[in-house]
């Protein structure tokens, strides 16, 4: 089945699921389907109406093992930097790798949970795969998704993003934030006639982002904040009476405290919170995994922050194949060993938690 699995996930590769691209995503999840039926037959499909999520179930239904998988990717970006076609899903016979946007996030590991899927079918075995949408933009899928979860009482979620097929426990929240400035527009040459709406953000907010109170945690380890966005102004003769920024929070304790500090900066600003995830940490390896290798904390966020409302007793792990350091890179590139080894660990899992 490898040669099978593999060509599989370059027809998903070339397939551009960019977030907010809903229907790219239900027919992502629609080739999903149809591909684990050409290879087994009682796998029962349920799809969200409201959503694109579809939950993929073998056996009795109980799903003792849930593998949770977006199926949106970040952008290509600027295209003329890739070797070749960002999307072109090419298989190097020789170097054993798949490249493409998305191979290694996370489509490399959805396929290895398909195939388990398939397997778990074949074998008798009880096991779920959850598709999720715009996971890259705040696990809206993955929240609707949880609404309708309610019957299902898992012992172990996987989310099988990129670890290198080590078990990570865990990752920071997220908090992302708007932040606006009102200004008083007037003519360039005049801007003492005017408020720059420019420098109150820059020195309300920017000039004193080095000095953001992280907290910290042994394992999960430090808040961080990232400034990705900045406007504002129109034209360079016109004093700019709007300007906006956001920024990106990884949280481990309270986003309250990071929102309180933000509006103590200056009492001007307009803070809108964009989106707010909190973080997961799972408090040991559950046995099943033990015999794994551990994995630090991963520095991205999943749609385990979300899951684990609907399933506050169920361990959620990240474990999955894959380099962490080709999300979202110019020639993301997936080791297709890695793919292989995910295959065959997802299998032994599944097998032992029958026992």
């Amino acid at each position: 089945m490898e040669n099978d699995y593999w060509h599989f996930l370059q027809t998903l590769v070339r397939l551009e699921t960019e977030s907010r691209d809903l229907e790219a995503q239900y027919r992502l999840q629609s080739l999903c389907i149809d591909w684990v039926e050409r290879h087994t037959s009682g796998v029962t499909t349920t799809r969200g109406s409201n959503y694109p999520w579809t939950l993929l179930m073998t056996g009795s239904g109980s799903a003792p093992v849930i593998f949770v998988c977006h199926t949106d990717t970040v952008p290509v970006g600027n295209a003329d930097a890739w070797s070749s076609h960002p999307l072109d899903g090419a298989i190097d016979f020789a170097r054993g790798t798949l490249h493409g946007r998305g191979s290694v996030d996370m489509k490399g590991g959805l396929v290895a949970a398909l195939v388990t899927l398939i397997r778990a079918d074949i074998q008798g075995a009880d096991v779920a795969v959850l598709l999720t949408a715009d996971e890259e933009i705040g696990s809206r899928g993955a929240a609707v998704a949880a609404e309708e979860l309610a019957s299902l009482d898992p012992a172990l979620i996987i989310v099988p993003e990129a670890t290198e097929n080590q078990v990570s426990l865990g990752h920071r929240g997220a908090l992302w934030v708007r932040v606006e400035a009102h200004g008083v527009a007037a003519h360039g040459s005049r801007p003492h006639a005017g408020t720059n709406a420019i420098n109150t953000l820059v020195r309300g907010v920017v000039d004193h982002l080095e000095a953001f109170p992280a907290a910290s945690d042994e394992y999960l380890g430090q808040e961080t904040v990232n400034l990705g966005h900045l406007s504002g102004g129109s034209v360079p003769n016109i004093v700019p009476d709007h300007a906006e920024l956001s920024l990106d929070f990884r949280t481990i304790g309270n986003p309250g405290k990071i929102l309180d500090w933000l509006h103590g900066l200056h009492g001007d600003l307009r803070i809108t919170e964009l989106i707010n995830l909190a973080p997961v940490r799972a408090a040991q390896p559950p046995p099943v995994l033990r015999d794994y290798s551990p994995a630090p904390a991963v520095p991205y966020f999943t749609d385990g922050s979300v899951l684990q409302d609907r399933f506050p007793e169920t361990p959620i792990v990240i474990w999955g194949p894959g380099d962490p350091a080709m999300m979202h890179s110019v020639d993301e590139t997936l080791d297709l060993s890695s793919l292989d080894t995910a295959v065959e660990h997802f299998w032994r899992v599944v097998s032992d938690s029958r026992r």
